[in-house]
């Protein structure tokens, strides 16, 4: 299996990448409330949609719940042994 790792602190993700786990996923399984990142822009009291928050992302991608991971079309967000495993198993 083929990988390929982008470090958010060096490069910010694309719109149409995120588009993709923000379609599947929601910013509710996407946005760390708990992330450092998070309280430090003060965004605790911000209700925003899917849109206004892959926005956000693209320029504070430390916002998000690590690691997202897209093996072709299969993502999954955060550390998800069990799917892995049935990636590569199938």
């Amino acid at each position: 299996m083929k990988v390929h790792l982008v470090d958010f602190k060096q490069r910010c993700p694309s719109i149409g990448e995120l588009r993709r786990f923000f379609d599947r996923f929601g910013e509710e399984r996407l946005i760390d409330r708990k992330a450092k990142r998070f309280a430090a822009l003060g965004l605790q009291s911000a209700y925003y949609g899917n849109e206004r928050w892959m926005e956000v992302a693209t320029e504070e991608p430390l916002i998000l719940k690590m690691p997202l991971v897209r093996c072709a079309n299969r993502l999954s967000v955060g550390h998800d042994e069990t799917t892995w495993r049935e990636w590569l198993a199938s």
